[in-house]
């Protein structure tokens, strides 16, 4: 009894981000996979974060680098308030696997997703297959013609951790200026999403 009381006094003793998921794979994290991101800095970016501080904290690179959102299993942060990263620890029936989402701004706003183990080690893509140009389409059957005037979708990733969606937003759009804008666009869909199953991404129906 005298043990359990102990550690539970101990417990009560730490601050509440070194309980959460997130904030440990954060610290965790190789510094190549955080924007270098010293690992010294990265509880006092929690605490700036929870202090409702907009200290921000500098990387090896120079950069600027805030948190923006942070829960159990999520944090996402702002790097120069241009690149944005999302950390995600997503359950399976065995083990629990990291996602890290990186928004890049050039040319248009983008995004990669990536998958790591518990040791931070990268992990072939089988738990998302990325969306593809027919995914975007309304009328499949437009396929060519759409084609014709855009080459290419790009879209942001954002993750909600409450309902183990990803959701892909379309940002075609503004790679395109007004004068030069496709009425194609209007023929993809604004958004695509993907639910976590426990092992992998699958595409809902639209």
């Amino acid at each position: 009894m005298r043990l359990i009381l102990s550690l539970l006094a101990a417990l009560a003793l730490m601050p509440a981000s070194a309980l959460r998921p997130s904030v440990d794979a954060f610290c965790r994290a190789p510094i190549d996979v955080v924007s270098y991101l010293p690992e010294y800095s990265r509880l006092d970016m929690v605490d700036y974060y929870e202090s409702g501080s907009s200290v921000a904290s500098d990387s090896y690179l120079g950069n600027k680098i805030h948190i923006t959102a942070l829960d159990s299993m999520s944090l996402s942060y702002a790097v120069d308030d241009s690149v944005r990263v999302t950390i995600a620890l997503l359950p399976t029936s065995t083990d629990t696997l990291t996602m890290v989402i990186k928004e890049l701004p050039a040319p248009v706003d983008d995004s990669t997703v990536n998958f790591y183990d518990k040791r931070w080690r990268l992990l072939a893509p089988v738990q998302l297959k990325a969306p593809r140009f027919s995914d975007w389409l309304k009328d499949k059957k437009r396929a060519d013609a759409v084609a014709f005037d855009i080459p290419f979708v790009m879209a942001t990733a954002a993750f909600d951790p409450a309902t183990q969606r990803l959701v892909y937003t379309n940002r075609t759009d503004r790679y395109f200026s007004d004068r030069e804008r496709p009425e194609t666009l209007d023929e993809l869909l604004p958004e695509l999403v993907y639910q976590w199953n426990g092992r992998r991404f699958t595409l809902l129906k639209q």
